[in-house]
């Protein structure tokens, strides 16, 4: 079955790289997995390297190079939204929520943003259909988005 998980997490993402979409967060998403994600597609780390070595600065150090990040946060869950939006202001990252793909489309469009984190599920536009309307727009090409679902399953894929 362990096997199994894997070639459905696999599965999804690839699917999420063929949208448009940069790394995938398997909710409940823990502070220690976004921040090293953020890291990774924001500080331009080198994916690959081990905990240890990504670590190696301080973690003030690390965690500033997040100070003052402009994050949209595309969630229709407003516990997920507390807990996010209360971990990314801890370490300075500004947060603005979108409640759907199609309200983060509009705020994209209207403003910059560093970084997109996308539930992949939600009413009026879901998270892949948002990514690939995104990234129509040639200015919004290479913004980075990171999905977040909780739900790895093929059914949910389907």
């Amino acid at each position: 079955e362990a096997l199994n998980e894997l070639t459905e997490a696999g599965w999804l993402l690839r699917d999420a790289q063929a949208a448009g979409i940069e790394d995938v967060l398997i909710k409940p998403v823990g502070a220690s997995i976004l921040f090293d994600t953020l890291m990774r597609v924001l500080g331009g780390e080198p994916s690959g390297q081990n905990a240890t070595s990504r670590h190696a600065l301080a973690p003030d150090a690390s965690l500033a190079r997040l100070r003052g990040a402009r994050v949209l946060l595309v969630e229709d869950n407003e516990l997920n939204v507390e807990v996010a939006c209360g971990l990314l202001h801890e370490v300075g990252v500004v947060v603005d929520v979108a409640e759907n793909g199609a309200v983060a489309l509009a705020k994209v469009q209207a403003q910059p943003f560093d970084v997109v984190l996308m539930d992949m599920q939600m009413p009026v536009m879901d998270g892949v259909t948002a990514t690939q309307e995104i990234r129509k727009f040639a200015h919004l090409a290479d913004l980075p988005i990171i999905a977040m679902t909780a739900n790895a399953m093929a059914t949910d894929r389907e």
